[in-house]
């Protein structure tokens, strides 16, 4: 868990999107969105699918694997979101859509998508970066640093780290608090792989130079620098070839910083009040019932649903006392639990310290003043929040619905009788082949029979939501369609950060 959080500050293994409030950086950033204009490679039922999404699913999901033509590959990616719509179009002929839960879910999946427009439309539109400022932050580019570094949530514990690092070596310092301190040493960072405010402070140290305590998202941390480089080599080319980074980065945090204003004269005169003595119970509980929590990737797992209904049934006899008021209302314990539950978990701010649960309640209060300005604008009905939700809304009650199938089909008796047979030796789909041998998990027989389940229901669903494909339309976007990929997908972690 904290070496997880450290992974969001130092952010050099992952292409990771953060962004102030609800900023996906991917969709927000100009340079990042396809400009092409619509064009429709496939229609399943009453969806469609467009090249746009088309290729930034191929991007960003890849169904694809090395060794394949690229039109292959292209048109892999483009049966897999064939297949989501027609689940989905399954799921909604079910109703599932109308499930309590799930219907919890789409409702926040909306409100996130026009708060998002709100922040293009009256955030980042705005945002212009300078030749000049291009040109500094390719001067910082050419510097590389490595370094060792103590995080802490405590300030406390930071300046103790400052003033043992003045007289004792790095290795030999102990850590104060194990389960919530950190240390280690850096890889080599150049502009753009920090915070920006960690990075203006160890960008400007000398060899060896401790810098005090920084102020750093969660906690701090007290920096030692051990070797820096700087190369002399400039060109037109090599700016050209790095201007899409520093756009990026730049682009970024003047959003970040813009965001903060906007959210400030927005809620200036709102008149936050939390109520102490409810407060207090609700972060005592959460922190006895929220755990730390282990992730492959540099993205923490948040709470989960699981922790919300044990929260919920440890806080029963405060359940509908007021936790904040604000000018045009108040929010209760019930309320703020329902906010969380209706927030995918990948979303759900972290709430285990104190601290963390003002910023997560203030975030619900503040995400209502967000959708009343999305409201009065009419965002529900922009084609950009229509096209987002309908996308999103697909994904996820095509997993859901094809799950519980899935789950209804294995049975115990059903289970039985699949483990007793031979297991399946291959799939076939258009041109990939998945081959088990004999040293393969069953959870690894478990997910290959999946997949043969699921291309049998998307074969069956096929005769009731009629698929057409614009093959031409499809060879003529891709570049090169017959060359082969000669590199595995790269698997990128994209978070949209909803604190």
């Amino acid at each position: 868990m904290k070496k997880n959080r450290l992974n969001l500050i130092l952010n050099k293994f992952v292409i990771y999107c953060q962004m102030t409030v609800i900023f996906f950086f991917l969709l927000l950033f100009p340079g990042c969105e396809n400009n092409s204009s619509v064009d429709n490679i496939a229609t399943v039922g009453t969806r469609k699918i467009d090249w746009k999404h088309l290729q930034r699913s191929y991007e960003l999901f890849p169904k694809w694997v090395k060794g394949q033509t690229y039109k292959a590959a292209y048109r892999s990616q483009l049966d897999f979101l064939i297949d989501e719509k027609l689940f989905a179009l399954a799921a909604y002929e079910e109703g599932l859509q109308n499930d309590l839960r799930v219907s919890g879910y789409l409702d926040f999946i909306l409100k996130k998508e026009m708060i998002k427009e709100l922040y293009r439309q009256r955030v980042t539109s705005r945002i212009k970066i300078s030749e000049e400022e291009f040109e500094a932050a390719y001067l910082k580019m050419k510097k590389k640093i490595i370094f060792n570094f103590f995080y802490t949530p405590s300030q406390e514990n930071a300046e103790a780290y400052f003033e043992k690092l003045k007289q004792s070596s790095f290795n030999d310092i102990q850590l104060i608090a194990i389960k919530q301190d950190y240390k280690d040493r850096s890889p080599e960072f150049t502009f753009g792989d920090m915070e920006e405010d960690l990075e203006a402070v160890v960008f400007e140290l000398e060899k060896g130079e401790i810098s005090e305590p920084i102020k750093v998202s969660d906690g701090y941390m007290v920096v030692q620098l051990i070797d820096g480089s700087i190369s002399k080599f400039t060109s037109q080319l090599d700016f050209s070839e790095k201007k899409s980074k520093i756009e990026k980065v730049l682009f970024e945090r003047k959003a970040r910083k813009a965001a903060n204003i906007y959210i400030k004269e927005l809620m200036v005169d709102k008149n936050l009040t939390l109520n102490p003595p409810i407060f207090y119970i609700l972060s005592d509980q959460l922190s006895k019932i929220i755990q730390d929590k282990v992730s492959e990737t540099p993205v923490p797992i948040y709470l989960n649903d699981q922790e919300i209904n044990t929260t919920r049934n440890s806080v029963s006899t405060i359940i509908d006392e007021v936790l904040i008021t604000y000018r045009d209302g108040e929010l209760t314990v019930r309320d703020f639990l329902d906010e969380m539950m209706k927030m995918p978990a990948d979303l759900r701010p972290n709430i285990n310290m104190a601290e963390q649960l003002k910023n997560a309640i203030g975030i619900v209060v503040r995400n209502e003043y967000l959708l009343q300005q999305a409201m009065k604008l009419g965002l529900e009905k922009d084609p950009k929040v229509i096209y987002e939700t309908t996308i999103q809304t697909d994904e996820i009650l095509s997993k859901l619905w094809l799950k519980g199938i899935y789950n209804r089909q294995l049975n115990p008796e059903n289970k039985r009788k699949l483990e007793s047979e031979e297991p399946v030796s291959k799939v076939v789909n258009n041109q990939n082949i998945i081959r088990l041998n004999q040293e393969e998990s069953d959870k690894g027989l478990s997910q290959l029979n999946f997949q043969a389940f699921r291309i049998q229901v998307s074969d069956s669903l096929k005769n009731v939501y009629p698929v057409t494909i614009d093959t031409n339309l499809l060879s003529s976007k891709i570049e090169q369609p017959e060359d082969t990929i000669r590199f595995d997908p790269i698997r990128m972690v994209i978070r949209e950060l909803f604190n």
